[in-house]
């Protein structure tokens, strides 16, 4: 985070989804902080169902129903209320400035990739659950598809008063190397703007116990299989050229599920926020497919930073 094609001359923009949901205060309050410490901008943004009169014994109600004949003043005023009713969602979570929000109609994937074409973000903030017409659009295979079809990578946004500590931002790698790269990089980039230090972890399922490698060498007498022993490698020597001079950089192995150790290493670093690839060939494959490994690292109250391959960005 920025992006390669984010503006240099500009802050780097946070395009933040906010539903009216319990979860909308850790959008605002992860974001807040970034824009507080790091530097970044914040665009809000609230999109509201498309109001569709219906006909009820009552008059027209919003709804799904009859066709244009039913439109005109019923509509323009259910618009007006749905404005109404997004302006005083941003008043109460203390949005402060009518420049930093923006109000839309319509389905919220499709309208947050449409900003996110028009205004370049550097991520996409969203919350880690939703209801409504948000119910579907932030978890699994709908993040998924904000990563891909934006190209920028994606902050799920969980517990603000993470970041008002000092822990380490927390990298999980795998194979292929392009991706490591990238996470590395956008991890490497939140940590110089949040000044922290990062923690990068190689994630395998058939190793021995962890093995900390310092200095981006691994030690000559680690325990370690052949193959992870040449993937690690590989990963160091692909890395090395990204990772940011600025920054306390550390390098772990680890072993077991991918999900439950990325947690641990975060609890114990006091991580405010897990940087992960939205690709994988290995063991971090499983953490966007289905919710289960997904609900592992939310269950820590961390925020989670998902990153595109180079093909999505």
């Amino acid at each position: 985070m920025p992006p390669d094609d984010a503006r240099t001359d500009e802050p780097p923009l946070l395009l933040c989804a906010v539903a009216a949901d319990e979860h909308a205060a850790d959008v605002v309050g992860v974001s807040q902080h970034l824009a507080a410490v790091g530097g970044y901008q914040s665009l809000y943004v609230h999109i509201a169902a498309e109001p569709v009169p219906t006909r009820s014994s009552h008059g027209i109600l919003p709804g799904p129903g009859f066709g244009p004949h039913l439109t005109g003043g019923a509509m323009d005023d259910l618009r007006r209320q749905a404005i109404e009713e997004g302006a005083g969602l941003f008043d109460a979570l203390g949005v402060p400035s009518q420049d930093d929000r923006h109000l839309a109609f319509g389905n919220p994937v499709t309208e947050l990739l449409k900003l996110a074409d028009e205004r370049r973000p550097a991520a996409i903030v969203t919350g880690s659950r939703g209801r409504g017409p948000w119910a579907a659009a932030l978890l699994g295979s709908v993040t998924q598809r904000l990563v891909s079809e934006a190209g920028r990578p994606v902050l799920v946004a969980q517990d603000p008063a993470a970041f008002s500590g000092t822990g380490r931002i927390v990298c999980g790698i795998d194979m292929p190397v392009e991706q490591a790269r990238a996470v590395v990089k956008a991890g490497g980039q939140l940590a110089l703007r949040l000044r922290r230090a990062l923690t990068v972890a190689h994630v395998v399922d058939d190793h021995p116990p962890d093995a900390v490698f310092g200095a981006g060498v691994l030690p000559a007498d680690a325990a370690t299989e052949p193959r992870a022993q040449a993937v690690g490698d590989q990963l160091l020597d692909a890395i090395r050229p990204v990772l940011p001079l600025e920054v306390d950089v550390e390098l772990v192995r680890l072993e077991g599920p991918p999900a439950l150790r990325l947690s641990a290493l975060a609890q114990s670093s006091e991580a405010p926020a897990i940087v992960v690839g939205s690709r994988g060939m290995g063991a971090l494959r499983t953490l966007l497919e289905g919710s289960v490994s997904l609900d592992l690292l939310h269950d820590d109250d961390r925020s989670v930073l998902i990153v595109p391959s180079p093909a999505e960005a």
